[in-house]
């Protein structure tokens, strides 16, 4: 790899815990007002296995139980972004944009790409949350990356690549802060308990477009297209 990861995923945590000591977790008020939530937009993801997801929720289910009011991704909605082609918008809608376009470039992007493993280990908190650390033991992931960045700064189709963030990790977001956190040392202590757990490593051999709600949520999520490799 060409960065570090390790220190990237130390450096998330780190703000992670300043944010909890300075009882300023980045909650999403639309998760208490679902119903106004109409931001949609447009992600390359990898879905873990089930072996691999049940083993996370498996593991973190007494964490779900401990903090009830905030928000945990359902099992069919934990996922890896891959690359966010366009950012979670309200107004977005795929009548705006030819999906065709976007298959063909991802395809051409993908060409010399094969299978990667990926290992999901460990536990931190963000700014916004829990995450699960995701390490692929290998640079493709990296080269999908550039590869897209590239064809799409060359094309004229809508995209919003890197402008939240540029995208460095391979993790799964797997809470979110609905509300204020109260026992905040109860929280950091049962997440840095998995701090190095293995929950499992998986072959990706296929990466999905999807046209997606802000969380994945599987009634508003529809599959576009499946790029084996």
């Amino acid at each position: 790899m060409t960065f570090d990861l390790e220190a990237t995923y130390k450096h998330i945590h780190q703000k992670g815990l300043d944010r909890l000591a300075e009882q300023k977790p980045l909650a999403d008020p639309f998760l208490l007002t679902p119903e106004k939530d109409n931001r949609y937009g447009l992600t390359l993801i990898i879905k873990p296995p089930r072996s691999v997801i049940g083993a996370i929720k498996e593991k973190t289910a007494d964490l779900a139980k401990a903090f009830p009011y905030q928000y945990f991704y359902p099992d069919n909605t934990l996922h890896i972004t891959a690359l966010t082609i366009i950012s979670c918008y309200s107004g977005f809608s795929l009548k705006t944009i030819d999906i065709n376009e976007y298959v063909t470039l991802i395809n051409n992007s993908l060409k010399e790409i094969r299978p990667f493993d990926i290992q999901m280990k460990g536990l931190i908190l963000s700014p916004t949350g829990i995450i699960v650390k995701g390490y692929p033991l290998d640079d493709s992931l990296e080269k999908v990356r550039a590869s897209l960045r590239k064809k799409f700064s060359g094309s004229n189709l809508e995209q919003s690549l890197d402008k939240r963030y540029s995208i460095q990790t391979a993790h799964c977001s797997l809470m979110r802060y609905k509300s204020t956190i109260t026992n905040r040392q109860a929280l950091q202590e049962r997440v840095e308990q998995f701090e190095d757990y293995t929950f499992g490593t998986f072959k990706a051999h296929t990466l999905e477009l999807v046209y997606n709600d802000w969380y994945h949520q599987e009634e508003k999520v529809k599959s576009l297209h499946s790029f084996q490799l």
